[in-house]
């Protein structure tokens, strides 16, 4: 066979299999299936979800599975960013296993979408105040918020007490220790 019958040959094989592909690409078989994109959550799956994910989250807390709960406040917030019960929530898991960084980014988050949130301002009060950061005035700003919302909020009177302990602010602390007291007293210490 010579040099020129085989590059015919060659030529007819590449040109068979170019039509091949042609053929092949017509009849769909490289075809992406057309883009479908996912329904839409309605209102009311949503709320279940983030219901179902708070749910989970308060349960795996609870049981000390600190992790879980942190992925199970993310998925709530995952399918509602708008709440804040889960920014606060997953903020305070964080807190339990010191990443403070993460938990002052969701309680910043919580009180943006929920100026009035007097958890998350104890929450935030307890990072500056105790463990991160550490800033008693900035404590003491979030605990005034607090108090100025419930001025018979038990916990953020007991904190701003030691707040202003640390501050050597000792009237501040005999007033607020002795008002935590008595509200604590009288059954107004909420529900953490």
């Amino acid at each position: 066979m010579s040099v020129r019958a085989r590059k015919l040959g060659g030529m007819a094989v590449v040109l068979v299999l170019a039509a091949l592909l042609v053929w092949l690409a017509g009849s769909g078989l490289f075809r992406q299936p057309a883009f479908k994109p996912a329904p839409r959550p309605t209102p009311a799956a949503t709320a279940r979800v983030t219901d179902e994910d708070m749910a989970a989250g308060d349960a795996a807390f609870e049981r000390g599975d600190y992790a879980d709960a942190i992925a199970a406040y993310g998925r709530a917030i995952e399918c509602n960013p708008a709440s804040a019960e889960a920014h606060n929530n997953r903020a305070y898991a964080y807190m339990t296993v010191h990443e403070y960084e993460r938990a002052l980014a969701d309680l910043d988050r919580a009180l943006q979408l929920r100026p009035a949130y007097i958890n998350a301002l104890v929450n935030r009060g307890d990072i500056y105040n105790y463990y991160y950061r550490i800033d008693h005035a900035r404590g003491i700003e979030d605990y005034n918020r607090a108090l100025q919302l419930d001025p018979a909020h038990s916990l953020a009177l007991g904190h701003r007490a030691i707040a202003n302990f640390y501050g050597g602010d000792w009237p501040a602390v005999l007033a607020d220790t002795v008002r935590a007291m008595r509200a604590g007293l009288q059954g107004e210490t909420p529900d953490y």
